[in-house]
């Protein structure tokens, strides 16, 4: 970890999908990318790095929804807000593939957790 301490922080962690038979391996985010087990992504040390007012910008899709809430708290924030992140490619899974532009296929979550008096940089 870096030794500078910041007043914002995006992370884009490796989350890693269970899939349901051998065939979705292929079809995997551990294919094209790096990806980590929860506790591997909760033990990083963004406390050493935060400066004690900092925003954090944490991507995750619907799926990992509640992993992401424990990981903002494992790091020392608590939620505040977030954004939809909107994707030009279909990603992970195909279930609401072609429905919309608001279904989980099409986009993601950037939630903006705090820490500190109001977590603004």
């Amino acid at each position: 970890m870096p030794q500078k301490r910041y007043g914002v922080i995006y992370a884009d962690p490796g989350w890693r999908f269970e899939v349901w038979s051998e065939m979705g391996l292929d079809r995997s985010a551990d294919n094209p990318y790096g990806t980590s087990l929860l506790a591997a992504i909760k033990a990083l040390d963004m406390a050493s790095i935060a400066a004690d007012d900092c925003a954090l910008f944490i991507c995750a899709t619907f799926p990992m929804l509640p992993q992401a809430l424990e990981v903002m708290t494992a790091w020392g924030f608590a939620y505040a807000s977030g954004l939809p992140w909107a994707k030009d490619r279909i990603g992970t899974g195909y279930w609401f593939r072609n429905q919309s532009c608001c279904s989980s296929e099409r986009a993601a979550m950037c939630l903006r957790p705090r820490r500190g008096r109001n977590g603004r940089a």
